[in-house]
C-alpha cells in the first residue's frame, strides 16, 4: 500500500518540493510554497487513498481523469481513491495537499451518517479548516487530524453533483493560451481576441474549442482566475478598490459585480464569512 505522504507528489524526489509534510497514521498534510528553484512538474497518478487539494493561490489547470478545471482559491478539490488525477502544468502556486487513509475515512463517513455518499466536486472551505490544518502542522496531533477529516466529510459530502466533465484532449492546443492568461489577467484591457491570438484557432472558433477543453468559455475562465486572485489577497486586508485593480478590473463596482456573479455573495460578505 502506498504511504500517505506519497499521495502528495509523483515520486519521493518531488516530495522535496514541499516546504513541510506532517503525517500521522491516518492523515498526511503537505504544505507547498511554489518555489521558483524547485517546482513540481506536470504529472498524473492514482493511489488507494483520499486526497484533498486546497489552493492558496490559483492553480491554472488541475486534472481529474480527463476533466480540466482551474484550482480556485477558497475551494477544496477532493480526489477519490484509485482515480487518476494531477497537474497539467508545473506547479508554481501555494497549496495544501491532504491525504487521508481510505479505510479510516470510510469508517468516519459511516459514523457521521455519510456512508453512501461520494466526494464528487469542489466545495467551499472556511478559515476554520485552514486553522485546523496549520495547527496540525505545528502539533502533529491525531485528535486534530480526526477533526480535519470530519470537517472535510461534512463540507464535502453535502452535494453529489459532479461538474467535472471529461474533455477532448486539447491540452497541446491550449497550454500557451492558459499560460498567457496567467501572465496577463491583471491587465483590465485584456480581451478574448488578445487571448485567441495566442492559439492556432481563428477568433470565431476559439471559444468553441476552449469550451471543449475546459468545459467553460474563456470569459468565464478569465473571471474565475481574477476572482481567485482577489480572494487570495483578501487575507492581507487590502481595500477592495486595490484588490479590484490588481485582479484586472477597472473599478471596485465592476469587481463587486463579477465577484457576486461568480461566488454568489459580495466581496464584503465573503470576507466576513471566510476570514
Amino acid at each position: 500500500m502506498m504511504p500517505l505522504s506519497l499521495c502528495h507528489a509523483q515520486n519521493e524526489n518531488e516530495l522535496k518540493t514541499y516546504t513541510k509534510i506532517v503525517s500521522v497514521p491516518h492523515l498526511s498534510v503537505g504544505f507547498y510554497n511554489g518555489s521558483q528553484d524547485m517546482r513540481m512538474k506536470p504529472f498524473a497518478h492514482a493511489h488507494n487513498h483520499y486526497e484533498f487539494i486546497i489552493p492558496l493561490e490559483t492553480i491554472p489547470i488541475l486534472r481529474y481523469e480527463q476533466a480540466n478545471y482551474p484550482g480556485e482559491v477558497g475551494y477544496c478539490y477532493p480526489v477519490n481513491p484509485h482515480v487518476e488525477h494531477g497537474l497539467r502544468l508545473s506547479l508554481t502556486s501555494e497549496l495544501m495537499s491532504i491525504a487521508a487513509d481510505e479505510d479510516y475515512l470510510n469508517r468516519r463517513k459511516a459514523e457521521l451518517g455519510y456512508e453512501d455518499k461520494l466526494f464528487y466536486t469542489r466545495f467551499l472551505i472556511n478559515s476554520g479548516l485552514l486553522t485546523e490544518l496549520n495547527l496540525f502542522g505545528l502539533t502533529q496531533s491525531e485528535t486534530i487530524a480526526t477533526e480535519i477529516i470530519d470537517t472535510l466529510i461534512r463540507a464535502g459530502l453535502q452535494d453529489d453533483i459532479d461538474n467535472r466533465r471529461p474533455q477532448a484532449d486539447y491540452f497541446q492546443d491550449f497550454k500557451d493560451v492558459i499560460l498567457f492568461i496567467f501572465e496577463h489577467f491583471t491587465e483590465s484591457s485584456l480581451t478574448i481576441r488578445d487571448i485567441s491570438a495566442v492559439s492556432r484557432y481563428g477568433y470565431t472558433y476559439f471559444t468553441k474549442a476552449f469550451v471543449k477543453f475546459m468545459n467553460e468559455t474563456p470569459v468565464s475562465y478569465l473571471n474565475k482566475v481574477r476572482i481567485s486572485k482577489a480572494k487570495a489577497m483578501m487575507k492581507d486586508n487590502l481595500p477592495f478598490d486595490s484588490i479590484a485593480k490588481q485582479s484586472g478590473y477597472t473599478s471596485a463596482s465592476a469587481f463587486t459585480e463579477a465577484f457576486k456573479r461568480i461566488v454568489g455573495m459580495t466581496p464584503t460578505e465573503y470576507k466576513k464569512k471566510f476570514f
